[in-house]
């Protein structure tokens, strides 16, 4: 559990920063930092769909029988394409795609609300709120009310780096009651207990 904290905040105190600086680019830059983005995300893609493809044709029987293998790797290459020279459709998904992001990386960390909840630590709600918070920002993107103003993109780019600061800030949470939350017991060892002693 420790580790997988620590593991958690780094990665959040990382992809952060990150956010944040494309923020940045996007609330002073938006139309290149777009473009640059949808590049990016492009040929990250397409790297995943060859593996994908290399790993079917290269790999043992197992692998290559899979029905999703060769489909993935496919899949990730018509992606990539339209991320890359069909930028004018395709980045009208940005928002959606920022959007689901930030909403699935708040889903993950709800079960850490309950544990610090289950530990009665005071910094629960304070957990919670941030993760509520976060979920509307995701659904503000999603529904995305302004996507016809002119400064919606910058509205995105603060919209991230609001965001990043609170995955930040959340974690830092997380790691700073870490002791509290090892002291839980684990519900499957709890069962197990319970069968042996009958």
């Amino acid at each position: 559990m420790k580790k997988e904290i620590n593991k958690v905040f780094y990665t959040s105190l990382i992809s952060g920063l990150l956010l944040i600086l494309i923020g940045g680019f996007l609330l002073f830059s938006p139309d290149k930092t777009v473009k640059i983005i949808f590049y990016i995300l492009g040929i990250l893609i397409a790297v995943l769909g060859a593996i994908g493809i290399l790993k079917f044709f290269t790999k043992t029987d197992e692998v290559r029988n899979s029905k999703y293998g060769l489909a993935y790797g496919m899949v990730c290459l018509v992606v990539a394409i339209l991320f890359v020279f069909f930028q004018d459709k395709t980045s009208k998904l940005f928002p959606y795609i920022l959007g689901l992001f930030i909403i699935v990386n708040s889903a993950v960390k709800v079960e850490y609300v309950i544990k610090l909840k289950k530990a009665n630590n005071k910094n629960w709600s304070v957990t919670l709120l941030i993760l509520i918070f976060s979920v509307i920002l995701g659904l503000l993107l999603i529904f995305n009310p302004l996507k016809e103003a002119d400064f919606f993109i910058q509205l995105i780019g603060m919209i991230l780096m609001f965001f990043a600061t609170l995955d930040i800030v959340q974690s830092y949470v997380m790691k700073c009651n870490i002791d509290e939350l090892l002291t839980l017991p684990n519900p499957q060892e709890e069962i197990i207990y319970e069968v042996k002693e009958k």
